[in-house]
């Protein structure tokens, strides 16, 4: 499952004073079968970049209990380890058997509900799956939601773990429309419109229409509507939405007004502190010079330190124009392109000016140029 992306990770940081708390907490407890004395159990946040713990415990007599108090529905990751029961038994470190660890990870829509792990033994716990024939957790409308959704991916698959992203959209779409009221619902569709350019018109339509109200998380919702309204923006095929940028001799200039006619263009959006978005950089340049006439790049930065944009720039030493987002044009994109999960973050312009869409990466750039450029 994926992470849910910075913008919502802030937005949701700021409920807790700006709504009212639940008055019933969660607990979530299990008693496994083969689960060892000194196994840590915890609890973590999956809506953010942070992973932070929310509660944990150490397993007594095969079982654990987890409580506590959250503001709204919100991904969880619960795991358990032995490395603190491991670390009793060796005197150093360094000298544990790898394959004596064992760490599992596994997806759980929290709530204020009392909720159960329910497998025949520890060892049923799946890192790869949130629910299968031998392993659920239960308790609450939400994470019953939640199971329905990944048991008919488990089914999907065949309990492949080697999932592909389309089937999963499907199957997300499946829910949404089936279940317009869910919590599980409004994640789905959250997730779709987190970045600009990758939907179509109909299909922000269609999730506007779909889901209609969600008792459960009127936050979600009320986020939801917020993010249609920009979706609709930055749909595929719409026009570029305008951004301030500073040239490289400090001039102010508009995105738009930079954007080449009749050549495809790939705006490039990076920063120094970027590691995929700088390990991107030499293929692109391959695709460049393969394609350099109907084809051209410009890169723009998001970073804040423009001593380090320009350092950088030097010593990759990028054969196309760049350009570094203005404070307002700064603004302007993760509120407007909703970015999200920050850079590396592409898009692709065909020659009439139009967003053909926001490529995932440089293998989708280069099966995009193959399809249209000789």
């Amino acid at each position: 499952m994926k992470k849910i992306p910075f913008l919502l990770s802030v937005f949701f940081l700021s409920l807790p004073v700006a709504m009212p708390a639940q008055e019933k907490g969660f607990v979530l407890k299990g008693c496994l079968p083969g689960m060892r004395d000194g196994v840590k159990v915890a609890l973590l946040s999956s809506e953010d970049l942070s992973s932070e713990t929310i509660v944990e415990t150490t397993a007594k007599n095969g079982c654990f209990e987890l409580r506590g108090k959250v503001a709204h529905p919100i991904l969880c990751t619960l795991t358990t380890n032995n490395l603190d029961l491991l670390a009793q038994y060796t005197a150093h470190p360094d000298s544990v058997n790898t394959d004596s660890i064992r760490w599992t990870y596994t997806s759980v829509f929290l709530d204020n509900a009392e909720m159960k792990v329910e497998a025949a033994r520890y060892s049923d716990l799946f890192t790869d799956w949130s629910v299968t024939p031998d392993f659920r957790i239960t308790g609450g409308e939400v994470q019953n939601d939640f199971n329905e959704y990944n048991l008919s991916l488990y089914r999907a698959f065949n309990g492949n773990p080697q999932k592909d992203e389309q089937t999963e959209t499907e199957k997300s779409w499946d829910f949404i429309l089936s279940h317009p009221h869910s919590v599980i619902s409004i994640y789905f569709a959250n997730n779709m419109l987190q970045r600009g350019y990758g939907l179509t018109k109909e299909q922000v339509d269609k999730l506007e229409k779909a889901v209609v109200s969600v008792p459960a998380d009127t936050a979600r919702f009320t986020l939801f509507k917020n993010l249609i309204e920009y979706a609709k923006q930055t749909t595929v095929g719409a026009p570029l939405v305008n951004l301030e940028l500073t040239s490289t001799d400090g001039k102010t200039v508009n995105l738009e007004d930079i954007v080449p006619k009749d050549k495809f263009v790939l705006i490039d959006f990076w920063a120094s502190w970027c590691g995929m978005c700088l390990y991107a950089m030499p293929d692109i340049k391959k695709l460049q010079e393969q394609y350099h006439e109907q084809f051209v790049v410009i890169g723009v930065s998001c970073d804040r330190d423009e001593k380090a944009w320009r350092n950088m720039m030097e010593k990759k030493k990028m054969p196309w124009k760049q350009y570094l987002l203005s404070k307002q044009g700064y603004e302007d994109f993760f509120k407007k392109y909703r970015v999200g999960n920050s850079v590396p973050y592409y898009t692709m312009i065909a020659p009439d000016g139009k967003v053909m869409k926001a490529p995932s990466g440089v293998e989708e750039i280069s099966t995009i140029l193959k399809l249209y450029c000789k």
